[in-house]
């Protein structure tokens, strides 16, 4: 019978935010649990209190603090744990203009050292690990999908039901960290605002732009700080006819994964999106949602095409769902996990290469040698002795 496999996640992040519940809840729920056993631990002395050594550990991005990290690294190695770190952000290429530009500035050649000293890292798209692979060449892809456990009260009947409000609603939802994306949009949404000032309104969740508070015909949903589940919510509740994902084109956006294409998909809305790297290779365009250039000008053609055009948006939000449910749903993506986690712990224990070395030889040979010369000089003036009085008794 095969051992069970024993994860260990090491991370300092909520565990209820999006990332934890895309990269470790929702996919490891969808394993066998007479086959796996997935425990959280937030030190080496945690680790130390379990009746039973892990096979794995699992190191979420935010993972401070970072000497707590290089023992437990340490510790796995010292027992033949296999160290794999979970990352789904090119965090040694983080752009200025982000808020987190600084802090990451300053742990950028720790994160370096510790993907040099992991096992493997699994990232979100082949972007990712194309950068990765510098680091450590066994960088493997296991994409974001999503649960059909948080998104299954998203239904054909609600796609096509769109608001019935007088005005048409153009929405965005994500985290705060995305403000900088705004800049091509901001004066685009301002001329949309004036020129269909009795036909329009943009309705943001999560994140808005300084520059659009207090704008008339711009409403703030709020933030969602509870959990990924409350935000998925609020997000199939909410009656958008049309929704935006403007991304900055830089080296860390293109190695972003497509999670708000799916999540906006999967609820049916018809997206324009930055081309940049992860829309460009998800979103079929003007099929499945519009590809729209980094200007004012580019963004204001794209959302009045989708405003003018009632026929044209439902087809792109029927397409997008269509597309997403047949590929990016974790009922049939979770095998691809599996498969890489069963694969990687033949029979439940790490494998390694038996490897011989001279190192020890060279090492201790020379105080072995002392040792048996020290040895062997004792006897022989010991017998000397001995001989000698034997001579002696017999004079």
């Amino acid at each position: 019978m095969r051992k069970k496999i024993r994860v260990l996640i090491f991370s300092c992040e909520d565990q209820f935010t999006a990332c934890y519940q895309i990269r470790i809840i929702s996919p490891f729920s969808y394993f066998p649990q007479d086959q796996f056993e997935f425990v959280y631990a937030p030190s080496l002395k945690a680790i130390l209190k379990l009746p039973w050594l892990p096979n794995v550990v699992l190191f979420r991005r935010n993972f401070y603090p970072f000497n707590e990290v290089d023992k437990i690294v340490e510790f796995a190695r010292s027992r033949n744990i296999i160290t794999i770190m979970d990352i789904d952000d090119l965090v040694t290429q983080v752009p200025p203009g982000h808020p987190s530009f600084f802090g990451y500035q300053e742990i950028k050649h720790i994160m370096i050292r510790l993907m040099k000293k992991m096992d493997f890292i699994m990232v979100t798209n082949d972007r990712l690990r194309r950068h990765f692979n510098d680091y450590n060449p066994h960088t493997y892809v296991l994409p974001n999908l999503l649960d059909l456990k948080i998104w299954n009260k998203v239904n054909e009947e609600q796609i096509m039901k769109r608001a019935e409000e007088d005005k048409l609603i153009v929405g965005y939802a994500g985290s705060s960290t995305h403000k900088y994306d705004f800049k091509p949009v901001i004066p685009a949404i301002r001329y949309l605002l004036s020129k269909y000032r009795d036909k329009i309104c943009f309705k943001f969740l999560g994140c808005i732009p300084d520059e659009l508070r207090n704008v008339t015909g711009v409403a703030y949903l709020g933030d969602v700080i509870n959990s990924y589940r409350q935000y998925a919510d609020i997000l199939k509740q909410s009656k958008f006819d049309l929704v935006i994902s403007p991304l900055e084109d830089n080296a860390f956006n293109q190695c972003k994964s497509n999670i708000k294409f799916l999540e906006y998909s999967v609820c049916g809305f018809p997206g324009i999106y930055s081309a940049v790297g992860p829309y460009i290779d998800s979103v079929q365009d003007k099929k499945t949602g519009l590809l729209t250039e980094n200007t004012p000008d580019s963004w204001i053609q794209s959302m009045e095409f989708l405003i003018n055009d009632p026929k044209l948006r439902n087809n792109l939000g029927e397409n997008a769902y269509h597309y997403v449910r047949a590929n990016y749903l974790l009922e049939e993506g979770a095998k691809e996990w599996y498969q890489f986690y069963s694969q990687l712990i033949p029979n439940g224990q790490r494998k390694l290469a038996k490897r011989f070395s001279l190192a020890p030889l060279v090492t201790y040979a020379p105080y072995i040698a002392y040792a048996q010369l020290s040895k062997m000089y004792s006897c022989i003036v010991n017998f000397v002795k001995f001989f000698l009085g034997c001579l002696k008794l017999r004079l």
